[in-house]
């Protein structure tokens, strides 16, 4: 499968309005995580890693209003899917692959602040973290 116009999918909600921040997605796939390490008699080093290799999305939108940062907030509690509030099924797209994966992520705290933007009040949610569980 190809690129169809879109990184991530939530549940069933692309990720679009708002837009993520230009360079304000990074995709850290595949993340080997080490349990052990140790250097032979011989001098070479043996590493032990977990056999899950789990992919870490980070995801940096604009400013936006209000109305957004509650959908956005509704998306990532997983309300219209009646997922956990926390974990949630996402799709992403692979570049280095050509496909999209799926997997279960969890997500950081969705925080905003209140900003005044273009003599508006509208908000900055800070960048979510979504960690393939």
């Amino acid at each position: 499968m190809s690129f169809n116009g879109y990184f991530i999918k939530v549940g069933n909600n692309i990720i679009q309005n708002p837009a993520i921040k230009r360079e304000g997605l990074v995709i850290n796939p595949r993340i080997v995580q080490v349990t052990d390490t140790k250097v032979l008699a011989s001098g070479k080093l043996v590493v032990k890693e977990l056999e899950h290799k789990p992919t870490i999305l980070s995801i940096t939108f604009p400013v936006m209003t209000f109305a957004q940062v509650r959908e956005i907030k509704r998306v990532f509690r997983g309300e219209e899917t009646n997922e956990d509030e926390m974990y949630l099924t996402v799709e992403w797209y692979d570049i280095e692959n050509d496909d999209y994966k799926v997997g279960t992520f969890y997500h950081t705290d969705l925080k905003y602040t209140p900003v005044i933007y273009n003599h508006q009040w509208m908000a900055k949610i800070d960048t979510v973290d979504l960690h393939e569980y």
